[in-house]
This record gives C-alpha cells, structure tokens and sequence, in this order.
C-alpha cells in the first residue's frame, strides 16, 4: 500500500518528545501522527472495508450532491439539496449519526424531500417507506 499521508505542518511534541506531524490522508481526514511511527493512512480509509453498505451510500450521497456530471445531480445538489458539515468533514461522523444500515435492503431516505442530508432528516427505509416518501407521490382524497 503506497502512502496516502501527506505532511502538512510539525504539531508539537508527544510525552516520548517525538515529533508530531500534522497530515492530510488522501480520503480528506486530518490526522496527527508520530514522525517515527507514522501510518500509512488515518485509519478511517479502512472503514469502506469494514462498512461496505454504509461508506458506498456516504460516497453516493456526496456525489450526487456536489458532482455536477452525475446523471441525478438535477434532483440533489442542482435543487440546492447539500450534505451537513459534520458529514462533510467525515464519513465516521455519518456512521455515527446514523448508524449500522438494519437491513441489507435498506437504504437513505430524507424525510422531507426538499430537506438536506442531516441526522434530523435521514433514516435507513426500505422500499416501501421510500416509495412512499417519494416527491413525485401526490395524496388524493374522495
């Protein structure tokens, strides 16, 4: 595995006086390591291998939120439709709002469709919930 830390400034000393260094992993994270034992990665990169479900709905959701050559960007990111800072910043801070998907099934699902990506506004659902929760549903009474 080649280095995916890159260096970005000294950041103190540990206990051991060793040289602590500031570094960006090539998956975004910020992390401080120890000059003379440092990682190749910052340890959440391998959370995709732990989290397969969970971490490909985190990369879909950034994608089709910020990538304006995705085919569905028109209906998330080009609506105004944005991914909270807290997931922003970190894929471990989605894991931790909401959790282990239950079911193999299952999928994200914003509650109020107009909403963003946020704990408040995010569930696992199945596909019964989530084509019920879908925008283009209209109620109709008699």
């Amino acid at each position: 595995m080649r280095n995916r830390l890159t260096v970005l400034e000294e950041a103190g000393r540990n206990k051991q006086s060793h040289l602590l260094l500031k570094c960006r992993c090539d998956c975004g994270n910020i992390t401080i390591t120890n000059k003379y034992r440092k990682p190749k990665s910052c340890g959440h990169c391998n959370l995709n291998k732990k989290f397969p479900k969970e971490y490909n709905t985190y990369n879909n959701i950034m994608y089709r939120c910020y990538t304006k050559s995705c085919k569905d960007y028109k209906y998330y990111g080009g609506r105004g439709i944005i991914v909270c800072e807290r997931w922003r910043i970190d894929f471990f801070n989605f894991l931790q709002d909401m959790g282990i998907c239950p079911e193999d099934k299952n999928s994200i699902d914003r509650k109020n469709n107009n909403g963003n990506y946020e704990k408040e506004n995010c569930r696992w659902a199945n596909s019964f919930e989530q084509n019920r929760n879908q925008s283009s549903n209209h109620a109709i009474s008699f």
